[in-house]
């Protein structure tokens, strides 16, 4: 499916605006305050489920309004019927979702528009923890495997099982022996989430060395999954940690703990390269995930990319922008200047003769 428009009510600084995409490329440009990254955080509420700037649902809301409401309409490759996204949050912290005016989990709304998004938290990915890695293989995970995310949401509700058990108890086989039952649903559960995370890697890294080599071509990165116990496996990892998780109080292996393991020259990427070389990995990783998707699953995958220029030479977003317009998918890009200008008139370099640049003002949006 694509976006063909978004409405917004009470959204921030908008009070209300209708805003329709092209089926291509959509660059939006204006100054600081005109709502470009706003554009793209409530598009994401139907990708994350909330903000990826952090703060809770009231901080969406206008000022002196008591809701707000994001709306979302999908249309398909041919001129059928039209998808509705609704995303309606309060002051009370509360986001609910519908498709089509049916009430819907987060999930669900998710599964209409797979989105991609590259901002400034992306940085995360190799500059924090591990969370930011394990989303690129869960992300993936979600998409290509419809049990994934049941599975995924069985082994969180285990692992809080099992933690409270861990808190609760002292030393004792009685103890122990309870704690068995969540240790084989742990397992279980664990086993699978592991077995899906390993079938979508396998597709996805190789994606992701043919782009580190457009990318980064000076550069020779090893990746390797790390599924989050050591050699002796997950059951024999839960027996060998039982004491020290014991006093712990929580699980200290498991795929929680998963990461992939990024380096260059076998020391830390994060530590090789330069804030610019960081940006044009998650770059490779976005783009890496978009052709996966596309060439395994048939389905396109919504970009976008916010301040698309920020640390990027001339040479380095034109070489961006071409990757992206080669995945043939949907992208909505924000900027500070359009991009027929940016680092000297790229569009000549990239050739987007169907590239839609709208300007936008702090004044149309107040």
């Amino acid at each position: 499916m694509l976006l063909e428009r978004l409405r917004l009510v009470n959204f921030r600084n908008f009070d209300s605006i209708t805003q329709l995409f092209s089926s291509g490329v959509n660059v939006f440009y204006g100054e600081n305050g005109s709502g470009k990254t706003s554009l793209l955080e409530a598009l994401c509420l139907f990708s994350l489920g909330r903000s990826f700037r952090g703060g809770t649902v009231k901080h969406l809301v206008a000022t002196g309004h008591p809701f707000f409401q994001a709306q979302l309409s999908l249309a398909p490759g041919a001129p059928l019927s039209t998808t509705e996204l609704v995303a309606v949050g309060d002051h009370q912290n509360q986001l609910k979702f519908s498709v089509d005016g049916n009430i819907a989990r987060v999930s669900e709304v998710v599964n209409h528009l797979p989105m991609q998004l590259l901002c400034a938290n992306s940085f995360q990915m190799l500059e924090s923890g591990a969370a930011h890695r394990r989303h690129l293989l869960d992300w993936g995970c979600f998409f290509f495997e419809r049990a994934f995310i049941r599975t995924w949401q069985r082994f969180c509700h285990v692992l809080k099982q099992r933690n409270r058990w861990l808190k609760s108890m002292g030393p004792g086989h009685l103890h122990q022996r309870a704690l068995a039952v969540w240790d084989r649903e742990f397992l279980g559960c664990g086993t699978l989430v592991d077995e899906a995370r390993r079938r979508y890697y396998a597709l996805f890294i190789p994606a992701l060395e043919e782009a580190l080599l457009r990318f980064l071509p000076q550069f020779r990165f090893d990746c390797a999954y790390v599924p989050g116990w050591g050699e002796m496996g997950l059951e024999g990892a839960l027996k060998t940690r039982f004491e020290r998780d014991r006093m712990l109080g929580y699980t200290s292996v498991g795929p929680h703990r998963g990461d992939i393991d990024i380096l260059v020259g076998g020391v830390p990427a994060k530590q090789v390269l330069s804030r610019g070389q960081i940006k044009l990995f998650v770059c490779a990783t976005l783009v890496a995930r978009a052709e996966v998707l596309v060439r395994h699953s048939q389905r396109a995958c919504l970009i976008l990319v916010d301040d698309v220029a920020a640390e990027l030479d001339r040479h380095s977003l034109a070489r961006l922008l071409d990757d992206l317009l080669a995945l043939g998918s949907q992208v909505v890009l924000t900027s500070i200047e359009p991009l027929a200008e940016s680092k000297g008139g790229l569009r000549g370099d990239t050739g987007w003769q169907s590239m839609v640049e709208v300007p936008l003002r702090a004044v149309q949006w107040a």
